[in-house]
């Protein structure tokens, strides 16, 4: 059954007066309570009503504790005060108690409450008894003895002139360990720890009612140390004046006091070293108030606002973070304070960056979003890295599906150009078939030379790399296009290298004709300044382009600039996708600049754009410098005659295989063709008179089952010294060193001329007959006549 409780409350805040009470209910009490928060209030309660006890708070908007306990000693009431507050320091509580407070109960801490409350009411009883025991004692010294001796308070009779305990009640007995005889002989001064003429100058006080209250530390028979609470005053036995002690242990509530100091202490620390971790923590971390105001924010976030965390406290976040006058569009915070859920989102602030921000809601014991944590991360790098990836593997993509596609294409080719050869021998130079066969050959001809472009964009085109000087090529390559740009272009050229490169000066050539008419393109209209630069540059680690595939160290900086209307930042990452084009239909083909890209990285370099619309284009290109030459290709063999050897040809690709073989019997030799290459591989195993008797095999790259180097290095295991020729559309998956190696001879370009497969066959023959070691090369192309 709940015990009612008359309790005053002084408190400015309705939801921990709300606290206090469902405390005390917890705790068996049925309070029967006020709250006031005024110093008048306060103290018309005391006068006109009756009270158990007082829970105060610390401070109030226009009242305190100390003001409370104040008007509590001048209105004589005896009811013990409780001063319950958030953390005050170590000495203001003792101040508190000093000035009357019975105990002080953290806010935090409320299950102190109770057993406090508990306390204090049987404390209160001990000093009703006591004055009832004083005014009894004046009335008679008999009941005052009843009273004295049946007391369970600790109580004393001393001498305040020489010290002597003159009587002692049993509690005091059982408290102190004596019997009574034995108190009753010894000196206060034996027991109370204090110097001895401290001692007696506080009895002299309490004689004189100076002081009625006192701290002592009091040593028990068996030699243990308490610290008291006493109360002292003047009182007549048998006419002599004597002085009363009721003696109260304090340990439990020095404990007490002890443990609060050290959890404040602890608290601290630990508030130190929380702070510290999120001080540490490299993203903003911020609490913010249901009107995005500041409330706390770590070292990160103040750093990023430019100030020092304590002035942030009660800014907006949008104005400080996000540079913006009024809330985001896209607020996770103000989704948190409505759902009361964590809420993620991404918000580009005015200078560009994107920031990752997520919350989480900090609630009250209500459920109620009371603040929201909110921490951002820069994720601009993260974002930018992203696209250059997603370029980087669509670009991979689409040069492997490019290479695929002029592999296939060059096959097609190679059966048109060697027929319409084939066919143009049959006819008169000069009549009406000749004439027509010469533009299917020349349109066979700039067929070649766009797989040569889409070879180029997918990296699979041959290259013929050797050290050069970066800026002779430079120099070379403008001078031929200098006259071809619009005299309304302002050319500007600075080659502050001479560092060298290893590279295909044609295909720079190539490079400088795509980017440099890529530039007139754009100022056709108004003209401009074209500036054209190269310097040596030296990438650091954390320089070096993301996703380039390039390596730290020197480079040499080639940039394209112009001062033309830019490049729309929407179609930005699509500028170097092969048969993308902004210019109107029968003006470019779209692969300009997929070339450039595929020619950078055949390079094994690195290019990057910045566009600013209205302003103009910059293309940033590295190429990795080099410190001594490498290995020089040799000179280009000359054109052979034909011949009557036998050989083996192999091709998968039946029609491409015939015209071939039609080429190489034009040339007088005697040729086997198949179109397998298991099939040919089976003919040298089980020794086949027809491959007994081949002088030479010629066998394509790409083909099921086993591919041409396969099939070339059996076949020389089988036939030693055997010649072979290698034929493909694209080189990617051979390398020149890798062929001269495996001892192939000759190395032929798809589609193949009648030229380039006479020579070739020629030079492998001779070369095997007088046992020389061969190189592989691509005889030089050679344009139908």
């Amino acid at each position: 059954m709940s015990r009612l409780l008359r309790v005053l409350i002084v408190e400015d805040d309705t939801d921990d007066c709300e606290l206090l009470l469902r405390e005390l209910r917890c705790g068996g009490f049925d309070p029967a309570w006020k709250r006031v928060e005024t110093a008048r209030e306060f103290r018309e309660s005391l006068e006109h009503e009756s009270w158990e006890i007082i829970l105060c708070d610390y401070k109030l908007p226009r009242f305190n504790a100390h003001e409370a306990l104040q008007v509590l000693k001048d209105t004589a009431r005896d009811i013990p005060c409780i001063v319950v507050s958030g953390t005050i320091g170590e000495e203001t509580a003792v101040s508190l108690m000093k000035e009357g407070a019975r105990d002080f109960i953290v806010k935090e801490l409320t299950d102190r409450l109770n057993p406090a409350i508990e306390r204090e009411l049987k404390e209160a009883e001990v000093r009703r008894e006591r004055n009832r025991a004083a005014r009894a004692l004046r009335d008679s010294e008999e009941r005052y003895r009843g009273f004295f001796h049946n007391n369970h308070a600790v109580m004393l009779i001393i001498d305040p002139e020489t010290g002597a305990i003159v009587d002692a009640n049993p509690a005091a007995c059982r408290y102190y360990g004596y019997a009574v005889s034995e108190i009753r002989s010894l000196n206060i001064t034996g027991i109370n720890q204090h110097p001895r003429q401290k001692v007696f100058e506080e009895m002299q006080k309490a004689k004189a009612k100076q002081r009625s209250h006192f701290f002592f530390t009091h040593r028990l028979a068996g030699g243990e140390i308490r610290p008291v609470e006493v109360y002292s005053g003047p009182v007549h036995i048998n006419g002599k004046e004597l002085v009363y002690s009721i003696v109260h242990d304090i340990s439990e509530r020095r404990e007490a006091e002890k443990q609060l100091v050290e959890s404040e202490a602890r608290f601290r620390r630990l508030s130190q070293e929380f702070h510290a971790l999120l001080d540490a923590i490299p993203d903003n971390l911020i609490l913010l108030s249901p009107r995005m105001e500041v409330l706390w924010a770590n070292r990160r976030a103040a750093r990023l606002a430019g100030r020092d965390a304590a002035d942030l406290m009660g800014e907006h976040c949008y104005t400080l973070w996000y540079q913006r006058s009024e809330p985001c569009a896209v607020c996770p915070v103000a989704r948190s304070f409505e759902s009361g859920a964590a809420e993620q989102d991404q918000i580009r602030t005015q200078d560009g960056r994107l920031w990752d921000v997520r919350t989480t809601p900090i609630k009250d014991e209500e459920g109620a979003v009371v603040s929201v944590v909110e921490l951002a991360r820069d994720i601009t790098d993260q974002e930018n890295m992203q696209i250059q990836l997603r370029q980087s593997r669509k670009m991979e993509a689409l040069g492997t599906l490019a290479g695929g596609i002029a592999h296939d294409f060059n096959n097609i080719l190679g059966i048109i150009v060697g027929y319409t050869e084939m066919a143009r021998w049959q006819t008169t130079k000069g009549d009406a078939i000749w004439n027509k066969l010469e533009q299917v050959l020349m349109a066979a001809d700039r067929a070649k030379d766009l797989v040569k472009q889409i070879l180029a964009f997918s990296r699979h085109s041959e290259q013929k790399r050797r050290p050069v000087g970066a800026a002779e090529v430079a120099r070379e390559a403008m001078k031929l296009l200098r006259s071809s740009l619009p005299a309304t272009i302002e050319i500007r050229t600075a080659f502050r290298t001479e560092s060298m490169i290893l590279a295909d000066p044609t295909q720079i050539h190539q490079l400088f004709m795509n980017l440099c008419a890529n530039s007139a393109y754009a100022m056709q209209e108004n003209g401009g300044i074209l500036e054209v630069t190269l310097e040596d540059v030296e990438l650091a680690e954390n320089k070096v382009p993301p996703f380039s595939g390039i390596r730290p160290g020197r480079h040499v900086k080639l940039t394209f600039s112009d001062t033309g209307p830019g490049i729309d930042p929407e179609i930005l990452d699509r500028v170097f996708d092969p048969f993308f084009t902004t210019k109107p239909p029968g003006q470019g083909t779209g692969l300009g600049l997929a070339v450039v890209h595929g020619i950078v990285k055949g390079h094994e370099g690195a290019i990057q754009l910045e566009s600013v619309p209205g302003k103009g284009t910059c293309f940033h290109i590295f190429f990795p410098a080099i410190e001594a030459p490498a290995e020089i290709e040799p000179p280009a063999g000359a054109v052979f005659p034909g011949g009557s050897e036998r050989i083996l040809l192999v091709d998968d690709e039946p029609a491409l295989a015939q015209a071939m073989k039609l080429m190489l019997e034009r040339l007088g030799y005697r040729v086997v063709s198949k179109t397998s290459g298991l099939e040919a591989l089976e003919a040298f195993k089980n020794r086949a008179e027809e491959a007994h008797r081949v002088d030479l095999v010629i066998t394509d790259m790409t083909m099921p089952h086993v591919t041409g180097t396969e099939l070339a290095r059996q076949i020389m295991a089988l036939r030693p010294g055997l010649p072979v020729i290698l034929c493909t559309g694209f080189s990617e998956k051979v390398s020149p060193q890798k062929v001269k190696d495996m001892g192939i001879r000759g190395f032929l370009m798809k589609p193949v001329t009648i030229h380039d497969l006479a020579a070739t066959v020629r030079e492998a023959l001779d070369d095997a007959k007088t046992g020389s070691e061969g190189r592989p090369r691509e005889i030089p192309r050679r344009k139908s006549p």
